[in-house]
């Protein structure tokens, strides 16, 4: 099985919870590194911190919305829920930021606010 085999196997049997993450920021060498495997090649701000997408996870950065309606960090951060809560009102999620070569955790953001998701397919 090659790396991409390898990499789509990985991908099919997670789902989005912050255990999952964590499973998926451990495979690409750690949180601390994980960040530049999972970052696509294009759209992040020019000083990027060499995004290699090694992954084929493809990151871009969307930002967020926060819930005043306005966007922040196009180009500059890439943000995931997880489907695990940290609060009744908030979720664990997952941010790459072109400053940065890993994967950060954080449990900051209410429900109300905009992050991107990772779809999950379901083979039944």
């Amino acid at each position: 099985m090659n790396l991409s085999e390898n990499i789509k196997e990985l991908f099919n049997k997670l789902d989005s919870s912050d255990k999952e993450w964590k499973k998926l920021t451990d495979y690409f060498g750690g949180e601390e590194v994980a960040g530049r495997e999972m970052k696509a090649l294009t759209k992040w701000d020019s000083s990027n911190k060499g995004g290699t997408n090694n992954s084929e996870f493809t990151a871009f950065p969307g930002g967020s919305r926060g819930t005043g309606g306005y966007f922040n960090g196009i180009t500059k951060s890439a943000c995931f829920w997880s489907s695990s809560e940290n609060y009744s009102y908030s979720a664990w999620q997952r941010n790459l930021y072109y400053t940065y070569a890993g994967v950060r955790r954080t449990g900051t953001s209410d429900k109300v606010d905009g992050l991107s998701c990772r779809c999950v397919k379901d083979d039944d």
